[in-house]
């Protein structure tokens, strides 16, 4: 086995929407579709079940796999924007151009459903990653790969070249003692950092099934070290996997009076444990097409979301047929301060707290509500480090915040946080990057145009990932949403 940096040079922008893509589930990708064309296998693999297999050309250590996320070179240029899908026809628009003649036709499912999609484009010259193999092997599967990230049928993440270099230090899992290259378990190791978060152990890594805590590498796009363990942060290595409903449950449920809840909630606990297709619990329970149609309103428009399958744990039934939560306490804070549900009540609890007055103009009192919204929200996230895991946090521009919670995942540490947006989706933050966003804005002889503008967003934007940049723009709001409120 030799230690390696795989690098790959970029023809054209990519779609890393990932921050902890890696380069064993790359290879392994590659690997296991040869492996069930030469095995007639059509069933889907378990990547922990092929351990062996694996082993013999990838090291493995404890049962984590060595490869490493991407990494920019400190001396790349970086270049962050926005690639745009979108998709929205009248029934005349179909109708004129003979799609269907049936005017009863969905739009937020199926084909005729619209969507605006953003994804987050990067263009750089090269990307780089570690891992402790057998080199030849491993070069024999990097000739297949001729694309990274997503949307590589419409020629996104197009790489040409690769070179694979040997190098002294073992890289694929540990950049030292206390930074990994990769999400690792805390179960099989233990780790001097406090960014911990739920995540899967194998690939692939975006399966919902499965997840354990994990702590997990900077995410920095440049390649740095961990210092959250010096830093004041708190985290729950430890903890076992909880769905976002039956937490939201647990500690809502003396609050709220949910309308399915008359006696004391047990789950039940099928003699085979499924995954839950709305949260990703261990908990889901089958159900027939009439308890569907019930526990999906008609107004249901995440079914994009929502994987294929039937099982549906009762934690997610009860919250997305809850009157209760959907329509009541769009922001709150436990006493604990573990949860924080943020939405459009937030403009009412601001106004209820700062009354109109006769020696204000209508103007004047519009402005001053806007910057008390701005006031809330940054100083909740300035003191992020103070929140105690595990919370939740998601947030609703409406009265509806059910459909986001079985998207959020529950912080257990408030060094890399998630936090789930209607218009943005789910965001995965790292606090110490964040909270240098944050003040570089302070700083900042003119926020909006530090934010937004041409000649200064440029050299702002690549520094800090996507997610943080849409967070900021949660905090600060360009003027014409603003006004649009």
């Amino acid at each position: 086995m030799k230690n390696l940096k795989i690098t790959f040079n970029l023809e054209s922008p990519a779609i890393l929407q990932n921050r902890f893509m890696t380069i064993d589930s790359i290879l392994l990708n590659v690997f296991f579709q040869k492996y069930k064309e030469q095995n007639n296998i059509n069933d889907f693999i378990k990547i922990e079940d092929f351990l062996d297999e694996i082993g013999k050309f990838i090291e493995i250590k404890n049962n984590v796999i060595s490869g490493s996320i991407w990494y920019v070179g400190k001396n790349n240029r970086i270049y962050s924007d926005e690639y745009r899908m979108f998709k929205s026809m009248r029934h005349e628009e179909y109708t004129k151009q003979e799609f269907f003649t049936d005017k009863n036709f969905i739009t937020d499912k199926g084909w005729y459903k619209s969507y605006d999609l953003k994804y987050p484009l990067l263009a750089l010259p090269s990307i780089y990653f570690y891992i402790t193999g057998d080199k030849d092997k491993i070069e024999e599967l990097l000739k297949d790969i001729k694309y990274l990230g997503k949307k590589r049928k419409i020629g996104f993440g197009f790489t040409e070249e690769y070179s694979i270099e040997e190098i002294a230090e073992n890289k694929g899992i540990f950049i030292d003692d206390t930074t990994v290259s990769k999400p690792v378990p805390c179960s099989q190791f233990s780790v001097n950092t406090h960014r911990v978060m739920f995540y899967r152990a194998y690939p692939p890594y975006w399966l919902k099934e499965n997840k354990v805590a994990c702590y997990m590498p900077p995410m920095y796009y440049t390649e740095e070290k961990d210092v959250s363990w010096n830093e004041n942060y708190k985290s729950i290595a430890p903890a076992d996997y909880i769905s976002p409903t039956e937490f939201v449950y647990q500690n809502m449920q003396d609050i709220f009076n949910f309308t399915y809840q008359k006696k004391h909630f047990t789950p039940k606990n099928p003699l085979k444990q499924h995954t839950c297709i709305m949260c990703g619990g261990n908990n889901g329970i089958k159900r027939n097409y009439k308890e569907k149609n019930e526990i999906f309103p008609k107004t249901f428009t995440d079914f994009g979301f929502v994987d294929a399958g039937d099982y549906i744990c009762d934690y997610c039934k009860l919250i997305e047929n809850s009157d209760n939560l959907n329509k009541t306490a769009n922001l709150f804070f436990s006493e604990n301060e573990r949860i924080y549900i943020g939405g459009g009540n937030l403009n009412k609890i601001v106004e209820k707290n700062n009354p109109y007055t006769k020696d204000m103009t209508k103007k004047a009192y519009e402005n001053m509500i806007k910057n008390k919204i701005k006031e809330t929200k940054l100083e909740f996230y300035k003191n992020i480090k103070e929140k105690t895991p595990p919370f939740l946090i998601s947030i609703k521009n409406d009265s509806n915040s059910a459909h986001l919670i079985f998207k959020s995942t529950v912080n257990i540490s408030n060094a890399i946080f998630q936090i789930v947006n209607k218009r943005y989706g789910a965001m995965t933050i790292d606090t110490e990057m964040f909270l240098k966003a944050i003040e570089e804005l302070d700083i900042s002889e003119d926020k909006k145009d530090c934010l937004y503008s041409k000649s200064k967003y440029i050299n702002f934007k690549t520094k800090y990932t996507n997610d943080i940049l849409n967070l900021l723009k949660i905090i600060y709001p360009l003027e014409e949403e603003l006004n649009a409120k």
